[in-house]
């Protein structure tokens, strides 16, 4: 029986960070990792079917010790491997390796983008080949997001105007340090795009590790002491402002003079 694949795990990524001193850039990278890959899937509807699995687990090895690993774990192309890799808890497992030093020392974010969107493709192609299934639709999933400049979607949810003829969306492209988002005006009719700059912030997941630290464990000091670190979006106001805000930080945007406003 084909499964649907809705979700890929990437373990021993935090591994390989400790190995390193815990490098910050390389902890971006391994966030990257997890939303370019969901937003290639989303981008062909999750369109990627393989047997007996819709979970798919990827065990990551520094590419600096791929001949040692590969000794170490008996990696073979045979059929027992094959066999137990879409069988195992109906988890799917698959070794990888990746280039740590490169992702550490590269200086252009658009290089790790277009590094990290070829690697992800790549395990999804050769886990696919594995088994014979059509991996074609996932070339298209990741020239959408090439051609987006590696923006992904902040949120599935698309928000129309009350006339239907717009739909608004919010997007975000991963930096080292920076989130940098911006607004989608998409024409319904001509299905024309229009960008528009939001702001800057730091990757969610960085400030709840800074405001969190001595209580990462702690779930009711968490729950207690929530911390902003999302956009929360509100909607349509008066027809053709759209709303949302970020805490305290309150946004409008303008159809009418295709204005972003910071309140």
């Amino acid at each position: 029986m084909k499964y649907r694949i809705i979700d890929i795990r990437y373990n021993n990524f935090n591994v390989l960070e400790y190995k390193i001193s815990k490098n910050q850039k390389l902890d971006r990278c391994g966030s990257m990792i997890e939303d370019f890959t969901y937003q290639i899937l989303a981008n062909i509807n999750c369109e990627f079917y393989v047997e007996n699995t819709n979970v798919i687990g990827v065990n990551i090895y520094n590419l600096a010790e791929k001949d040692a690993t590969e000794k170490e774990k008996g990696l073979k192309s045979n059929e027992n491997y094959k066999y137990w890799l879409g069988r195992l808890d109906h988890i799917g497992g698959i070794m990888e390796f990746i280039d740590v030093e490169f992702l550490i020392y590269e200086t252009s974010i658009n290089e790790v983008h277009k590094y990290l969107v070829n690697w992800i493709t790549n395990i999804l192609v050769s886990y696919g080949n594995q088994f014979n299934e059509e991996t074609e639709m996932l070339a298209v999933g990741k020239q959408k997001l090439i051609e987006n400049e590696y923006y992904i979607q902040v949120y599935s949810k698309k928000i129309k105007t009350r006339d239907k003829n717009y739909e608004v969306w919010l997007e975000v492209l991963m930096d080292f340090e920076l989130d940098h988002f911006r607004l989608v005006l998409f024409n319904v009719e001509t299905e024309g795009k229009e960008f528009f700059n939001i702001s800057s912030k730091k990757p969610w997941r960085t400030i709840l590790k800074e405001a969190y630290i001595g209580h990462e464990d702690d779930f009711v000091y968490r729950i207690e002491n929530p911390v902003t670190h999302y956009f929360e979006l509100d909607g349509w106001k008066k027809g053709n402002i759209f709303c949302f805000h970020w805490g305290e930080e309150k946004y409008e945007f303008d159809l009418k003079n295709r204005k972003m406003n910071i309140l």
